[in-house]
C-alpha cells in the first residue's frame, strides 16, 4: 500500500470513528442503498408535468416533418455548419 492510500485510509477511519455522530460504515452503506432505492422506485420523484399545448404541437409537427427528408447514405463533412464562416 503506498503512502497516499495509507493516509487516505487513516483519514477515512478517523472521520468514521471520530466524526459527527461516529457513523458506522454499515450505516453509510445502508443510507446509500436507501437513496438508490428511492431513485429506482420513484418514491421521491417529482410529479410529472404536461408539456404546454403550443410546445407539444410544434414538437409533434417537427417530428412528422422529419419523415419528409430522405436519410443520406453518408454524411458529407463539407455540407453543414462551418465555424469559420458562420454557416
Amino acid at each position: 500500500m503506498n503512502i497516499r492510500r495509507a493516509g487516505l485510509a487513516c483519514a477515512i477511519g478517523w472521520a468514521v470513528s471520530f466524526g459527527a455522530g461516529a457513523v458506522a460504515l454499515d450505516a453509510v452503506g445502508e443510507r446509500t442503498r436507501e437513496a438508490l432505492a428511492l431513485q429506482r422506485d420513484g418514491r421521491a420523484a417529482a410529479p410529472t408535468r404536461p408539456m404546454p399545448e403550443p410546445a407539444a404541437k410544434r414538437s409533434y409537427e417537427r417530428y412528422l416533418e422529419s419523415f419528409s427528408h430522405p436519410i443520406p447514405e453518408q454524411f458529407d463533412r463539407n455540407d453543414g455548419f462551418d465555424v469559420r464562416d458562420g454557416r
